[in-house]
């Protein structure tokens, strides 16, 4: 009171006035008043996605949080895995953006063609939504309808990819690398095929009594070759079965258990070696490529002799097919869950083949060099039947369970690593009961004796 009455009394009512007036121009510069409401755009974005694709379901749930805060905003989603006609649409939209279908999710909003996803990108994925309600995008359908009018396509901004931040290489397209990667490492792992081994090594024990390493590394190079072949088209076999019946879900479903049986019994094999149902060749094939191996060595011109290896590792194969066919079978299906050219698929199945070969190769030119000084044991034999057979349980397993999981790099490198864990694991533990519960005067005949140190492995 005191303070407004001197004011008053002073006539400096004129200055708290102006005063007054100063602080709200003050207060409203720094809070100013609501802009008026900008008209919203309907903003629609297409997902593809596929079943079991641990990224794809973390997309999906940013898209339905991101309908939910706006409503002008709409996502269409479009599974790929076992829908023929979603995988046609996703080539299309690929063609015309000029993207990728090589791996999901893929989120395309007006002129954006984003793929891959992880929670990282969930600002930026809202700011470009954000934008596009905003200030309006094209819908993609109707940039696909003038893409089918004039087989024209479009600059797009393809972002967003899975990196990988590889020490001392840098980073990587993890959609990208996926596949080469996959098709090297279950190729090369499928390359240890206790079956094929045996027949190779029996071959070139043969041939050490001809003394002649060039004789040798002919006839194993050309059997090796034509194994390589014959493999492809028994791979090629199972392509065009899964891109014929591959959009029905039970189809991978059957790959699965299929694959879970194979492993199965190479593990069992490991235990109670050549008892009940096994896959390792019979006496009666084994005394059949034994009688096709000597006319092999009977030939005396070079025609005769590539085309008696050749017939010879036909055979060969038709009779181990089934030691490891669950490695081939999932692959296959891996490669029809992506949605690929023809020339990509025969591309795959070459390079998967091409490193499925090289362990065969490398004991050629070894057993070339050293004339057969070392032979592979029963034991190893048995070894890597439970290698392979835990890693095609593992993988048929997944196959049945979450098929998308094994087009995730990590994932099937996780797999992979864990079956080789199981199985060192199994050996030690194997290895460490027979040491404890059995010594040498305990009523072992020397034959068994030989087997538990792992004796030449010539009935694999």
């Amino acid at each position: 009171m005191f303070q407004t009455s001197f004011f008053m009394e002073n006539g400096n009512f004129s200055q708290a006035v102006l005063a007054l007036l100063i602080a709200v121009s003050l207060v409203s510069t720094l809070m100013p008043f609501p802009a008026m409401a900008q008209e919203e755009h309907d903003t629609v974005a297409i997902m593809f996605w596929a079943e079991g694709c641990p990224h794809c379901a973390s997309e999906k749930e940013f898209l339905k949080s991101m309908a939910e805060k706006y409503p002008a905003f709409r996502a269409d989603l479009y599974e790929v895995a076992y829908n023929e006609s979603n995988r046609e649409l996703f080539s299309e939209f690929a063609k015309c953006y000029e993207g990728s279908v090589q791996g999901v999710p893929v989120l395309i909003l007006g002129n954006d063609y984003l793929t891959g996803y992880s929670d990282a990108y969930s600002a930026e994925f809202e700011e470009k939504i954000r934008l596009c309600i905003e200030n309006g995008c094209l819908d993609p359908y109707e940039r696909l309808e003038e893409y089918r009018e004039n087989q024209s396509c479009i600059d797009s901004n393809q972002t967003v990819n899975q990196d990988i931040d590889i020490p001392f290489i840098g980073k990587i397209d993890a959609a990208e690398m996926s596949l080469p990667l996959l098709a090297v490492v279950i190729g090369f792992l499928d390359g240890f095929n206790p079956c094929a081994f045996f027949v190779l090594f029996f071959l070139l024990s043969m041939l050490v009594y001809a003394k002649s390493r060039k004789r040798m590394l002919l006839i194993g190079g050309i059997f090796v070759f034509f194994s390589g072949f014959v493999y492809l088209l028994f791979m090629a076999a199972w392509l065009s079965f899964f891109q014929v019946a591959g959009a029905l879900p039970i189809v991978t479903t059957f790959a699965g258990l299929v694959a879970l049986i194979i492993g199965a019994v190479n593990v069992k094999d490991f235990f109670f070696f050549k008892k009940g149902v096994s896959f390792s060749i019979s006496d009666e094939n084994r005394s059949r490529l034994a009688r096709r191996m000597r006319e092999l060595l009977k030939a005396d011109s070079l025609p005769t002799l590539v085309f008696a290896t050749a017939v010879l590792a036909i055979a060969a194969n038709s009779y181990e097919l089934l030691c490891t066919a669950g490695f081939p079978m999932v692959f296959t299906r891996i490669l029809t869950m992506n949605n690929l050219s023809s020339l990509e698929y025969l591309s795959y199945l070459v390079l998967y083949n091409a490193v499925y070969v090289l362990p065969l190769l490398t004991i050629v030119i070894i057993f070339s060099y050293t004339m057969g000084a070392r032979k592979l044991t029963q034991g190893e034999g048995e070894i890597l039947k439970l290698l392979s057979g835990l890693m095609m349980f593992f993988l048929g397993a997944v196959l049945i369970l979450s098929p998308a999981l094994l087009t995730n790099l990590l994932a099937t490198a996780i797999i992979l690593l864990f079956a080789v864990l199981s199985a060192s694991v199994i050996v030690l533990a194997k290895k460490a009961f027979f040491q404890e519960n059995i010594s040498p005067g305990q009523g072992l005949g020397e034959e068994r004796r030989k087997d538990l140190d792992g004796k030449r492995g010539d009935n694999l």
